[in-house]
C-alpha cells in the first residue's frame, strides 16, 4: 500500500485541526462528490500551512507525497530552530559540506529524479515559484555553495514554519499540483436560461420532501468547465397522492446543481458515480442512454445495489436521481423526464445571464 489515503486523510485532519472543514457540510454523498470533484477549502489554515494540505489532499493519489517523502522533506527542517532548552543539550553540528536533505526517490511525483543531485537542482528552481506565492513563506533556494562559506558563519535561523512551508510549496511545484486562482471567460459558457428549483412537491404531488433532511442550495466555486453554479439535494418521499396514483417508487433522493456548463453531461456522470460507486456496489443494469418520448435530452440511467439511477446533463444543470426500490431503466428514465420537467425552471429575462 502506498499511504496515499492516510496522507489524504492527513490533508483533512489539518484543516479540521484549524477548524475548518475541507469539503463543507452536507450529506455524505455530497461530502464525497466534493472530495472527488472539489478544491479542498483551505481558508482556515494559516498562509504557510495551505501548501502541505493542499499536496495531501491531491485529487490523483500519485501526485500526493508519499509518507516517507513528508518526512523526509519537513522533519530534518523541524531542527532549523534550536529548542528552548539548546544551551543545555546543544545540537549535533553539522558539516558545511553536508548536502541538504533530498526528497526520497520513492516518490511519486513525476518531475522528480532519483539522484540527489537532480533533487537538489530542482527544488532549487522550484521553492522561490512556490514561496513567492505565499504571504507568510521565506523564499528558500538550494545552496549549492555552503562548502564554500566562511567556517563559524553563524547558522541560518530561518523560522521553521517558512522553511517547511517553502518546502512544501515546492513539493506542489514539482508535483503539478499548484492551486492557482483563475478566472475564465464569460463568453467560452452557454448563456444561462435555466435553473433548478426543489419544490416542496412534485410530479403532481406524487412525492413530498423530507423536511428532516432538508439542505440550503450551495455555491459552487468555478472551474474551466463550469461557471455560476450551486449544488442542490433533496430527498424526496412518496405521498398518499402518490400511492393511490400507483407510482412505482417510495423513495427519490435528487442531487444536482444548476449553472453554466461546457461538458455537462461529464458533470452528470460525475454525479451518478458519486451515488453508485462504492468499490464494492452490485451492477444490476450496466449505464444506458435513453431518451424517453416527449424528452429533450438524452436520460442515462443503471441499476446498482437494488436502487436504479438517472442522471441528465443540459447546458445549465446536471442532475443525478436515485429510486428506490430499483425499476426497468425505462419506467426510471420516464420518470426523470416528469421530475426534469418540474424543477428545472426558465430564469426570467432580466436576470438571466448573457
Amino acid at each position: 500500500m502506498s499511504g496515499a489515503a492516510d496522507v489524504f486523510a492527513l490533508g483533512g485532519v489539518l484543516v479540521a485541526a484549524a477548524g475548518g472543514q475541507p469539503f463543507g457540510q452536507g450529506t455524505p454523498m455530497m461530502l464525497m462528490y466534493r472530495a472527488v470533484h472539489e478544491p479542498a477549502d483551505l481558508s482556515a489554515l494559516p498562509q504557510g500551512l495551505r501548501p502541505v494540505a493542499a499536496a495531501c489532499l491531491a485529487k490523483a493519489p500519485e501526485r500526493r507525497p508519499t509518507p516517507r517523502a513528508l518526512l523526509d522533506l519537513l522533519a530534518p527542517l523541524s531542527t532549523a530552530e534550536p529548542a528552548p532548552d539548546a544551551a543545555a543539550h546543544p545540537a549535533t553540528e553539522v558539516s558545511p559540506a553536508t548536502p541538504p536533505p533530498a526528497l526520497s526517490p520513492a516518490t511519486p511525483l513525476p518531475a522528480l529524479s532519483p539522484t540527489p543531485t537532480a533533487v537538489s537542482t530542482a527544488v532549487s528552481a522550484a521553492a522561490p515559484v512556490a514561496a513567492g506565492g505565499l504571504a507568510d513563506a521565506a523564499t528558500v533556494s538550494a545552496r549549492p555553495k555552503a562548502a564554500a562559506e566562511v567556517p563559524g558563519s553563524p547558522p541560518d535561523k530561518r523560522p521553521v514554519g517558512r522553511v517547511v512551508a517553502a518546502a512544501a510549496g515546492a513539493l506542489l511545484v514539482l508535483g503539478g499540483a499548484v492551486y492557482a486562482v483563475s478566472s475564465y471567460d464569460d463568453s467560452s459558457f452557454p448563456p444561462a436560461t435555466h435553473e433548478l428549483v426543489l419544490p416542496e412537491s412534485m410530479v403532481d404531488g406524487a412525492y413530498g420532501r423530507d423536511v428532516e433532511h432538508r439542505l440550503p442550495p450551495d455555491p459552487l466555486p468555478d472551474d474551466a468547465g463550469r461557471k455560476g453554479a450551486t449544488h442542490y439535494s433533496a430527498d424526496y418521499t412518496v405521498t398518499s397522492t402518490g400511492t393511490e396514483k400507483g407510482v412505482a417508487f417510495r423513495t427519490v433522493e435528487v442531487y444536482g446543481s444548476s449553472g453554466r456548463y461546457k461538458d455537462p453531461e461529464e458533470h452528470r456522470d460525475g454525479l451518478m458515480d458519486a451515488m453508485t460507486v462504492t468499490g464494492g456496489e452490485t451492477v444490476g443494469d450496466p449505464p444506458r442512454t435513453i431518451r424517453p418520448p416527449g424528452s429533450d435530452v438524452d436520460i442515462r440511467c443503471t441499476t446498482v445495489d437494488a436502487k436504479t439511477v438517472c442522471g441528465w446533463g443540459d447546458a445549465n444543470s446536471a442532475v443525478a436521481i436515485r429510486f428506490t426500490p430499483s425499476a426497468a431503466l425505462e419506467a426510471a428514465a420516464e420518470e426523470t423526464r416528469r421530475i426534469r420537467a418540474e424543477i428545472r425552471r426558465p430564469i426570467a429575462t432580466s436576470t438571466a445571464s448573457p
